[in-house]
């Protein structure tokens, strides 16, 4: 699953490219932004890559708990809530090894963290290695790291720094 706008800085050609080749998988990209017609073009043919457009919460909480994981690969992008909201379902994340996913992100722990610039072969590597039983052993890891990022947490952290 992919919920990354469909902007170029997102990177979602590349999660695209790694798709075409390996057509018994499935990804769904749920999202819109101005690079869609672009990247439908990309997809077009491939039966195993499916566009919803604009969803609601609950079709994006429905998608998220059906998916093995999700991949977000953006340009050193500082903070994505993706990864967490993917966390926080039990789901592991496939990122870029670079800006806030580094934080966020435990390599081979709450998913697999690609070099800073990942190609279609690097990610397709990892999508080989991925299945539901995989993904599912880290289901508990990915939920407790999710929790760090929750905002009693973050309140909490705020008010230790101001001394309250």
């Amino acid at each position: 699953l992919s919920t990354a706008r469909l902007t170029p800085q997102k990177r979602v050609d590349i999660i695209i490219q790694a798709f075409t080749k390996l057509p018994q998988k499935r990804l769904i990209i749920a999202s819109t932004g101005p690079d869609e017609k672009r990247l439908k073009q990309l997809a077009e043919g491939f039966d195993n890559i499916q566009f919803t457009g604009d969803i609601n919460d609950k079709e994006l909480t429905n998608l998220i708990g059906n998916a093995i994981a999700t991949i977000y690969i953006p340009i050193d992008e500082d903070f994505g809530m993706s990864p967490v909201e993917s966390m926080a379902a039990g789901k592991p994340v496939i990122g870029s090894g670079e800006g806030g996913l580094l934080e966020t992100v435990v390599h081979n722990q709450t998913g697999w963290l690609l070099s800073p610039n990942p190609s279609a072969e690097e990610l397709t590597q990892i999508l080989n290695t991925v299945n539901p039983k995989l993904a599912k052993s880290m289901r508990a890891d990915c939920e407790e790291r999710a929790k760090i990022f929750c905002t009693d947490n973050f309140i909490e952290k705020m008010r230790e720094i101001l001394g309250q």
